[in-house]
């Protein structure tokens, strides 16, 4: 899909499957010049954007319902979380410096193109997600994972206690904590613990 705001263009990646709005551009070193990825979340909400998983800065724009910019947040480095301040159905992941000229209440406007001309630049997001030995994760596994991440805090359950949750989280960083615990047997503390470490040794190989 080509995506247009004001005058800058961009060949981008639609992710609206729950593996993708969860993996995201993690793990790849870099994409090209005028691409990106647009999550889709399905309905209007306020959204938490997390860039641990990333090996490089982004921009990235919040977008309304009708296709209108509502909020852009620039040069946003890897391990931080990014919270809109508006709700917003999607968001635009790019290279940072990319928005230097977008602003809240730009149009948006996209056309449709051969999927065939995205599949360069994302081969290498599909090889990581191989890489890592979870494929294309299960939606059914992964759904109240991707809406823990994206949609406003509320209780929720989760498959190990919270506060062991949150000690693999501080150890391992929170990406790898939850896509462990969705890959991992209900209640499966050890299982967690061992994933949560697997994939962020995995990460780490990537980047040197």
């Amino acid at each position: 899909m080509l995506l247009t705001i004001s005058d800058k263009h961009w060949l981008v990646s639609i992710a609206n499957q729950p593996w993708e709005l969860i993996q995201g551009l993690g793990g790849i070193t870099a994409i090209p010049p005028g691409t990106g990825m647009l999550f889709d979340l399905g309905r209007e909400q306020i959204i938490r954007v997390t860039t641990e998983p990333m090996l490089f800065s982004l921009d990235i724009a919040f977008i309304s319902q009708t296709l209108a910019v509502t909020e852009v947040y620039r040069n946003i480095e890897p391990g931080y979380l990014v919270t809109s301040d508006l709700p917003a159905r999607y968001f635009l992941e790019v290279n940072a410096g990319e928005m230097e000229d977008v602003a809240g209440g730009d149009r948006v406007s996209t056309l449709e193109i051969s999927s065939a001309e995205t599949a360069d630049w994302m081969s290498p997001l599909l090889g990581f997600v191989s890489s890592l030995g979870i494929g294309v994760l299960a939606v059914g596994l992964v759904r109240n994972l991707g809406k823990g991440w994206f949609e406003e805090e509320r209780p929720e359950h989760h498959s190990i206690p919270p506060d062991e949750l949150k000690r693999i989280a501080d150890r391992y960083g929170w990406w790898s904590a939850k896509l462990a615990e969705a890959i991992c047997p209900h209640n499966d503390v050890a299982c967690v613990e061992r994933e949560a470490k697997r994939l962020t040794e995995a990460r780490r190989a990537r980047r040197t």
